[in-house]
């Protein structure tokens, strides 16, 4: 490749590489002999620390084929259907999860229980609270001959693995009951706190139980934009079509994704965060792509759905705090990345478990305690 410019890489969440490199309309691309480019570089991570990332982050795995799913079809917003399969892997950390596989990958590669498999880039997925991974348009999938490298270290310690025949393994479902493990909750003070004294450009995690409430300035507007079908970037609104700013093309099919505010509310103060598609569908009981349908057919009906997602819930939610600049402006930015409604029953098991650590010597837990008095 010639004639091509380096620059910084702006979307680290997507490609986890320093620097990209634009190819324009004087760039000239020509074939080489094979076997003369170095072989993939894979950043491997064990299944077991899936529990600890966030949606939609991608990583390197290598593991053995525990089970295989038949192909089923699927419909795809826009673009009709396509062929879905769903396969379990497990790896050295005696871990499973389930992996997604779409498309020529669901149907022409052919994968046996007991194969070694690699996947890169594969993302991570949430679905009533249990955590996936899944395969995306920018992932690779290697099996077999496939494998680029065979003096892989973790290739070699999975071969040893699968070769000891029946090994005990846990889903990764049975290592955490939410979207990351046991953390600790954080009040809307405490999170405030913390993101002031984050350096500029770091990214901070919290969860935080909260009164949520949707916040509109106007009810005629829609509360999503289009988004693009590949990159899932901002579309920018044409005569005719839509443009990706991003591809650098239109999209004639472009997807409906939530964008709104939410402001938070607890009795150590409040503040306000930005909330995204997955993470907004639950204030409003539906789908971007409904939203969008009521917004177009039913404009009265739409906007009885905005004024009921005015109203206070109590919800769980899981927030990232960054410090950026806006027009020379220095701000927090907190963006809602899930949220559910509390579960009131596992709350009070926690917060009766955090108490009972409290008093290590006692013979009788706090709940028995509570039921004995009570009678």
């Amino acid at each position: 490749i010639s004639k091509g410019i380096i620059k910084p890489n702006k979307y680290k969440k997507e490609v986890k590489h320093d620097y990209c490199l634009i190819l324009g309309t004087n760039s000239e691309i020509k074939n080489v002999q094979e076997n003369t480019i170095r072989s993939f570089k894979f950043d491997f991570k064990p299944i077991e620390k899936v529990k600890e990332m966030n949606m939609d982050e991608t990583l390197d795995v290598i593991g053995v084929i525990q089970s295989v799913g038949s192909p089923v079809k699927q419909n795809v917003y826009n673009k009709g259907t396509t062929m879905r399969k769903t396969i379990t892997i497990f790896d050295c950390s005696k871990v499973s999860i389930e992996v997604t596989l779409w498309g020529d990958h669901a149907t022409q590669t052919p994968l046996e229980i007991g194969d070694i498999i690699i996947l890169k880039e594969v993302a991570v997925k949430v679905f009533n609270n249990q955590k996936s991974l899944s395969m995306t348009f920018k992932s690779r999938l290697f099996t077999g001959d496939t494998i680029p490298d065979k003096d892989l270290p973790e290739l070699m310690l999975i071969e040893l693995l699968n070769d000891l025949g029946a090994v005990e393994v846990r889903p990764l479902s049975d290592q955490t009951s939410d979207l990351g493990g046991k953390r600790e909750l954080k009040s809307i003070a405490e999170v405030t706190t913390i993101a002031e004294s984050l350096p500029e450009g770091e990214i901070k995690w919290f969860d935080v139980n909260a009164h949520a409430m949707t916040v509109l300035t106007r009810y005629d507007k829609p509360v999503f934009y289009m988004a693009c079908s590949t990159c899932k970037k901002k579309l920018v609104e044409g005569s005719l079509s839509y443009l990706c700013n991003n591809c650098n093309d239109e999209d004639l099919n472009p997807v409906p994704k939530y964008q709104c505010y939410v402001r938070l509310i607890d009795s150590t103060g409040d503040m306000y965060a930005a909330v995204f598609d997955e993470g907004a569908a639950p204030l409003f009981g539906r789908t971007a792509f409904e939203m969008m349908k009521k917004y177009s057919e039913n404009p009265v009906e739409y906007k009885e759905l905005l004024r009921e997602a005015e109203q206070y819930r109590e919800v769980k939610l899981r927030i990232s705090a960054k410090l950026d600049k806006y027009g020379g402006v220095t701000k927090i930015r907190y963006i809602v990345h899930h949220l559910s409604r509390i579960d009131h029953k596992s709350a009070c098991e926690l917060l009766l478990n955090q108490l009972e650590s409290l008093e290590p010597n006692s013979d009788k837990s706090i709940g028995q305690r509570m039921e004995e008095e009570s009678c």
